[in-house]
């Protein structure tokens, strides 16, 4: 099915009816096609994950009337391009210019191949009035192709931050979102509160006692992850750039954690320390403030776009005064952290607000916690586009503060007990 110009049935759909002619026999291979595509696309966001941000600042230099492929990312995130298209396919991964990266050969991906955002769009028409030529077979004009070659090229030219910024490094200070609720899986947020630091993981990376220069950083970040694909050198190379030569004493910095922001100001250098598997060993010593953190949704603009930004580390001087103003006075006496006194083991209530933002009823949410505490585990089930993973992960983390949580949306089990879900924007789901 599309939803271009209206629900239609597509050519694939009516081979499907001719091939398995009997409901049971459709919807069978329907859901055995669907789990198929959807530990692709799974497997494809895992796999890239790591270059995911270098794949967004990359998507960026495509402007309006160019266009990139497939394979020319896969050349150079060293995959293939099926999994590049899975991976920007995942319901996840909403990128800027997404819509741009076509087949190599100038044609439009199908649309089940699109990301959510552009399936029902007109592509075709989007494009062309962007300024891409087509041929009378619908390929776009390759002369406005950027390949790897040109991508990387316009990668390796792009300003430098100071030039970007005009920042005066004699007179001026910088503000950082640095990223660390997700380390390879891992929480380390609460670490570096404690223990007052910010880090990166640089496990390849030689230990040093002087900043590097560019030119030396370049070379080392090229000699150590040599094994890895030219997309993660070059994004490495950012990170450590802006944490080993651009971030400096005195800079404000900040993290965020279950939708709070915390801020603290660089206290001292860069340096290797000890961390289990790398994760934390390149570290900037960090006066945290002690005070409660700020809720993202009072920070004015901005910031709020600007911490949706998939780099590791956000260069947010932009909103330095903003941000200055949340500091305590430098006169201010700073109080030692008090430590978090133990909390009972058990899922945060279901509030009325929490009920109100979902739209759903506060009695039918705290049944589903309910069961899900007592079973250890609930299914939601339904039509595809009713809610169910999004009422998942809204749930997940409100009941357990944010934590890591993994469930699967590819099967459809027969539930002995339900119980409907008949509230809220999205209808028929229900819970077991």
């Amino acid at each position: 099915m599309t939803k271009r110009d209206g629900w239609s049935i597509t050519e694939a759909g009516l081979e499907a009816i001719a091939a398995f002619p009997s409901p049971d026999e459709l919807y069978a291979e329907r859901n055995r096609r669907y789990r198929e595509i959807d530990e692709q696309r799974k497997r494809a966001k895992e796999n890239l994950s790591g270059v995911q941000q270098w794949i967004a600042s990359a998507l960026e230099l495509v402007e309006a009337g160019n266009w990139t492929a497939h394979d020319d990312l896969a050349e150079l995130t060293d995959t293939s391009p099926a999994e590049v298209a899975h991976f920007l396919a995942n319901w996840s991964v909403r990128l800027p210019n997404a819509y741009r990266v076509l087949n190599a050969n100038g044609s439009i991906p199908d649309e089940g191949i699109l990301n959510a955002a552009y399936r029902g769009t007109d592509l075709h028409r989007r494009l062309s009035g962007e300024g891409v030529e087509f041929d009378g077979e619908g390929r776009a004009c390759q002369a406005q192709r950027l390949d790897a070659n040109a991508l990387k090229a316009l990668f390796e030219e792009r300003p430098d931050d100071d030039d970007i910024a005009g920042f005066d490094a004699a007179v001026s200070k910088r503000a950082w979102m640095v990223r660390g609720s997700n380390v390879d899986g891992f929480n380390l947020v609460d670490d570096w509160l404690r223990d007052g630091y910010v880090s990166l993981s640089a496990s390849q990376l030689k230990p040093f006692t002087d900043a590097p220069s560019s030119d030396e950083l370049k070379q080392w970040v090229e000699t150590a992850y040599q094994h890895k694909s030219y997309a993660y050198r070059a994004q490495r190379l950012q990170e450590f750039d802006r944490f080993l030569r651009r971030m400096q004493i005195g800079d404000l910095v900040l993290t965020t954690l279950h939708g709070k922001v915390y801020l603290g100001q660089v206290s001292g250098p860069a340096h290797f320390a000890h961390s289990p598997n790398g994760l934390s060993n390149l570290r900037r010593d960090v006066r945290w403030q002690p005070a409660d953190p700020v809720g993202i949704g009072r920070l004015g603009p901005p910031v709020p776009a600007m911490l949706g930004s998939q780099d590791y580390i956000v260069d947010l001087t932009e909103a330095y005064l903003q941000l200055a103003d949340l500091m305590p006075p430098a006169h201010e006496p700073v109080a030692p952290p008090v430590p978090r006194p133990p909390r009972e083991l058990a899922f945060n209530a279901i509030t009325a607000e929490f009920a109100g933002d979902l739209l759903m009823d506060q009695a039918e949410l705290a049944r589903i916690a309910e069961l899900l505490w007592e079973k250890k585990q609930i299914v939601l089930y339904g039509p595809p586009g009713t809610g169910k993973t999004w009422l998942a992960e809204k749930l997940a983390r409100h009941l357990t503060d944010g934590a890591r949580c993994v469930w699967s949306s590819s099967t459809r089990p027969t539930p002995t007990k339900t119980s409907s879900r008949d509230s809220g924007p999205r209808q028929g789901a229900a819970a077991r």
